[in-house]
């Protein structure tokens, strides 16, 4: 018999016989991916149980990944909570034009099949594997610790050759890596087919060569990213969404410029959608984030950005002049940061709201400074509000300083991710 799984590559939910779903294999994805752009796995090597061991407690090595962009998808792929990794959706549309049309051609992105208890690994189950034929020349087998087991080749399509030779039609290694990410998110599959995958077809038989990205393209705008409010404009009474279309209207701010965003004067100064742009309520995750930089440490409370509702904002990513620090809040509740705001200091908040695991994050500057029980989930339906908040009905908390590069999730980010937002 054989462990269902090859350590190094198993989810750490399957290591310890918890239950399995489509995010465990978003986890052996961004392993496998971490091994194919490198040559090593992101968890070492050794002993099968210090290897397990690992990919339950410690944090994965990806540092050896070149490309920022991989990297960074990696890494949120490996996250330890699978609440944390994204969905194969986001997969898809972070990967963007890279991914050519394995990565948008599918549309059952997420027809992953249900969640199953698999038996534990130190239980070691016996795994049968029917006979095959003898595979064809150009067939892959697996490269890992595990005993040598050969699996039949994936048909070739009808219109192209399998070969293992010549370079002409290859793209480059990393546009190649993110489309197998791709297409193995689009089609929901384990990762025995990523490493048993068959070569290149020939694109002599038919099929123009694909060309290479360059160097510098970007992924698409994540799909979940739900609002971008730069407020980098020079002029003028609206500061614009380029995310979701969720123009804000202007009142009393002081435009500083490309970089230096839009200066509060913590009066009256403020940044008002037409309507809601995160659901808040029961069972909602999102993520919230901004630089701001105080221009004087407020007497009261300051808020950099809030969602309305009836009686009081539905969050508060904030000032707090009780905690004398940075906050996420609800009404009534805090997650307080350690460090100490500074007058003066671009300091980057990250707020987020993990809906089914009732959990309020704070990040300042990329790291978790604090996380509270969310007691309290409010359903706010007014505005987004940028520059203050909202309590007892009336405009409160204006926010004395510069604020720029607001942005708005419609879920709760990895913190893989948050630390590639600063």
């Amino acid at each position: 018999g054989h462990m269902a799984g090859s350590p190094g590559f198993m989810s750490p939910e399957q290591v310890n016989g918890d239950e399995v779903t489509w995010a465990s294999d978003v986890f052996c994805l961004g392993a496998v991916l971490a091994f194919a752009a490198t040559g090593t796995n992101p968890f070492g090597a050794g002993p099968t149980p210090a290897l397990l061991y690992r990919v339950v407690h410690n944090a994965p090595d990806v540092d050896a990944v070149s490309d920022p962009a991989l990297r960074s998808l990696i890494a949120d792929c490996l996250a330890k909570d699978p609440a944390h990794r994204p969905a194969p959706r986001e997969i898809l549309a972070r990967i963007g034009p890279l991914g050519g049309e394995s990565a948008t051609a599918l549309p059952h992105a997420q027809q992953w099949t249900p969640a199953v208890r698999p038996t534990r690994a130190d239980a070691v189950p016996t795994r049968i594997v029917p006979p095959v034929a003898a595979p064809p020349a150009h067939q892959h087998t697996r490269v890992d610790t595990a005993p040598a087991q050969v699996y039949p080749a994936a048909p070739a399509p009808a219109d192209v050759r399998p070969t293992a030779t010549g370079d002409g039609g290859r793209r480059s290694r990393r546009a190649f890596l993110f489309s197998g990410a791709g297409a193995l998110a689009a089609l929901g599959v384990g990762t025995g087919f990523w490493l048993n995958r068959p070569a290149d077809p020939d694109p002599a038989a038919g099929s123009a060569p694909a060309p290479s990205p360059s160097p510098s393209s970007a992924p698409s705008r994540p799909v979940d990213l739900v609002g971008l409010w730069p407020l980098d404009e020079a002029t003028g009474q609206v500061a614009r969404d380029t995310a979701g279309g969720h123009d804000g209207t202007v009142t009393g701010v002081d435009w500083q410029g490309a970089g230096e965003g839009a200066a509060f004067d913590g009066t009256g100064s403020q940044i008002v959608t037409a309507g809601p742009v995160l659901k808040t309520g029961e069972g909602r995750s999102f993520t919230v984030a901004a630089w701001v930089r105080l221009a004087a440490l407020p007497g009261t409370f300051a808020t950099a950005v809030s969602q309305d509702s009836a009686d009081a904002s539905g969050f508060y990513l904030q000032y707090s002049s009780e905690d004398h620090g940075w906050a996420f809040s609800r009404p009534g509740l805090r997650a307080v940061g350690r460090t100490a705001p500074a007058v003066g200091v671009w300091t980057h908040l990250t707020g987020v709201c993990d809906g089914p695991g009732r959990k309020l994050r704070l990040y300042v500057n990329g790291v978790q400074e604090a996380v509270v029980e969310d007691t309290g989930p409010a359903p706010a339906t007014g505005p987004f509000i940028i520059g203050r908040a909202s309590f007892d009905g009336q405009p409160r908390d204006f926010f004395p300083g510069a604020i720029r590069d607001v942005r708005a999730f419609d879920r709760a980010l990895a913190p893989a991710r948050i630390a590639h937002l600063v």
